[in-house]
């Protein structure tokens, strides 16, 4: 053991009691053979701050008890989602009574597996995943985390293997409400902009796409359907768009399909605006255009962006509960959850 490792046994020294005070007092041993006043544990634990004590979470959970502790498995990426995410986990665990240890790393299988030994060495009571999201990866990752070991695994979003702990946004929902939006403004030729399938949500979003229109009676024009890795060849990265790739957009889809709507992500849409602007294409009263994500760049477009909330703070809270759950109340069934997303009207509709 390490020099600078806090042993209870230290503890005990120091505060002038038993080992067994010590540990009632902090892993909550003994039972009730154990008394100690209120007094003693306070100076107990007093003791125990001050000389930085960390309990041994993994000896806890093997004698059978909870670490009070969840991992989260999430891309080092700094998004907004991601981001959201974090904030969310960490403080809904706080909420609950719960420590959280992020481990952020790449989703590559020997990775993952590094970061998985590494949480069951703490002993977690369970964790959160969104690391099955990536492109390429989808079952794989999901599979490696299930077959880990550990109990108690949410995912955020649905995983491409067969699972029913998960949390997710309603990603056809987004669509519908998006689609039903630019119908209550007049618009009829909607196109749907989108970098690439080849993500989780994509076919998801277009698929309600296609349904919220047909729903409305609205015949579906495949020419209004824009993917950026169906028009061009190079792979797309969907955080970015350059001004040649806006300008293709806009031929392809307002100039020759005269489109009157864009549902598009937040960046393409803002981008899209900032072109047109430039253009002297009025929005929204030539072309209305709606985004999803709700990032901050929505609001200073001109016009500010109409956008949907993806409620990515209300599907990471979710997926504490849900855990919370597993860990609390394993002989209760749980149910996979889909958020409803939240229409966020500005002035490009």
């Amino acid at each position: 053991m390490g020099k600078n490792v806090t042993r209870m046994i230290d503890i005990a020294k120091r505060a002038n009691v038993s080992l067994a005070t010590v540990g009632r007092v902090l892993q909550g041993t003994g039972g009730d053979k154990i008394r100690v006043s209120k007094q003693t544990a306070e100076r107990v634990r007093r003791i125990a701050k001050e000389l930085n004590y960390r309990p041994n979470l993994a000896a806890r959970q093997l004698a059978g008890r909870k670490s009070k502790t969840i991992g989260t498995l999430i891309d080092p990426l700094p998004t907004l989602a991601n981001t959201i995410r974090l904030a969310e986990i960490g403080r809904r665990s706080r909420e609950l009574g719960y420590h959280t240890l992020f481990l952020h790393e790449h989703p590559q299988p020997d990775l993952i597996r590094e970061c998985l030994d590494e949480l069951i060495s703490r002993g977690v009571d369970g964790i959160i995943c969104v690391h099955h999201y990536y492109p390429g990866t989808y079952d794989k990752i999901a599979k490696i985390i299930v077959d880990s070991g550990i109990k108690n695994i949410v995912f955020i979003d649905k995983p491409e293997i067969p699972y029913d702990n998960y949390v997710g946004v309603d990603f056809e929902a987004v669509s519908e409400l998006a689609v039903n939006h630019l119908i209550e403004r007049n618009k009829t030729k909607i196109a749907f902009v989108l970098s690439t399938l080849n993500w989780l949500s994509g076919p998801i979003l277009k698929t309600g796409y296609i349904k919220a229109l047909k729903k409305q009676n609205i015949p579906v024009d495949d020419k209004l359907i824009w993917i950026g890795t169906e028009r061009i060849d190079n792979q797309l990265d969907p955080h970015k768009i350059s001004p040649e790739i806006t300008n293709k957009i806009i031929d392809d889809i307002i100039i020759k399909q005269k489109a009157d709507a864009i549902f598009a992500d937040d960046i393409w849409a803002a981008s899209l605006i900032n072109v047109l602007y430039e253009k002297g294409i009025s929005i929204p009263e030539d072309l209305a255009i709606i985004g999803h994500g709700n990032s901050p760049v929505s609001e200073f477009t001109r016009p500010a962006l109409t956008t949907i909330d993806l409620q990515y703070n209300i599907v990471a809270k979710e997926a504490v509960n849900m855990l919370i759950k597993l860990i609390e109340h394993p002989e209760q069934k749980t149910q996979p959850i889909l958020i409803k997303p939240k229409l966020v009207i500005r002035k490009s509709t």
